[in-house]
């Protein structure tokens, strides 16, 4: 009687644990459903909008700094021209994520087999990573430039001849990579994490290099001629000071999501929502830059006037029409 009494139990003990074993599993894949619902409907409805109002407002920002520099002389000058081509690259790089975002969404429609969303996909990601590689160096050149100029005039002619190679060098270093996947494209894995790394490194450099710059602006004291590109220093760091949280929120997605257990899922994927809403601010920061030259340079305020109708008083026709500054 007690052996078939111990069977009986061992069996419902056995029982009992598989049948909780079995009870623990469906609540996970119930969180693992919920979780990944609420991801799917904020990225398809309300981050997806919220890019498109993001691109409109940086695209807005480009083109008219653009058209700015085209119409008045004075602000053909070697500072803005990086300034332009930091705004175009910033541009390129919200297009780019917005064309993600919107096939991720409505991925059925482009696609129609596994290996082609996967080709598709990591272009894409490819092509991302060189507009920011461009978008961290010309940031960085930009701070350079303010260094140059406030620092440097004696080496400023000589600076000024070569600074279209620096523009042209920084293009074609950031689009090497992704040239170079079309030749090795059986390993395309292996080359976005290598490429992400060597931004990475960039992003360490970059950022390093305009924090000790804003630190030599503050412990130095500059004339007013010196000072009069300031705004280039401001973007820069601006520029990081968007970035930065997205970067924190990014890394710390990526440990949580790497953890095995499932119980971390539903806080990488707060991380994921928490990063691309960051990434939105991050993108739009062109049109903060308009803002800000508006403030920092009364050239940049005088033809925003000029254009707008605001004011005439300040900045006749002759004034905009006159020779390039030096700087």
């Amino acid at each position: 009687m007690d052996e078939y009494s111990t069977t009986d139990n061992l069996h419902l003990t056995n029982f009992t644990m598989e049948d909780e074993l079995e009870k623990e599993i469906r609540i996970m894949e119930h969180d693992f459903d919920y979780y990944h619902n609420i991801y799917v409907f904020v990225t398809e409805y309300f981050i997806s909008l919220a890019f498109v109002i993001e691109t409109i407002l940086v695209l807005s920002s480009t083109c008219l700094m653009s058209f700015l520099i085209y119409k008045f002389k004075r602000l053909r000058t070697r500072t803005n021209y990086i300034l332009v081509n930091f705004m175009v690259s910033s541009t390129i790089c919200s297009l780019l994520v917005l064309c993600g975002c919107i096939i991720e969404t409505f991925q059925s429609y482009f696609f129609t087999t596994y290996y082609y969303e996967e080709y598709v996909y990591c272009i894409l990601i490819l092509a991302t990573i060189m507009s920011v590689n461009a978008m961290l160096l010309l940031a960085l050149i930009l701070a350079i430039d303010w260094l140059m100029s406030a620092n440097y005039s004696n080496v400023l002619p000589k600076y000024q001849q070569w600074y279209h190679f620096v523009i042209i060098g920084i293009y074609t270093f950031a689009s090497k990579d992704f040239l170079l996947f079309f030749v090795i494209n059986n390993e395309m894995l292996l080359h976005i994490i290598i490429e992400l790394l060597c931004t990475g490194l960039v992003l360490i450099i970059t950022g390093i290099t305009v924090t000790v710059l804003f630190v030599i602006k503050k412990c130095n004291r500059y004339s007013p001629e010196q000072s009069k590109i300031d705004y280039a220093l401001v973007i820069s760091c601006t520029f990081f000071l968007m970035w930065l949280p997205v970067i924190f929120t990014s890394i710390s997605a990526i440990i949580v999501s790497s953890a095995s257990h499932p119980m971390f899922y539903k806080y990488s994927i707060i991380l994921i929502i928490i990063t691309q809403v960051l990434s939105i601010f991050g993108l739009a920061s062109p049109f903060i830059y308009i803002i800000l030259l508006c403030k920092l340079d009364q050239n940049f305020k005088a033809c925003y006037d000029y254009i707008f109708k605001k004011s005439l008083r300040n900045y006749t026709q002759y004034e905009c029409d006159e020779d390039p500054e030096s700087v």
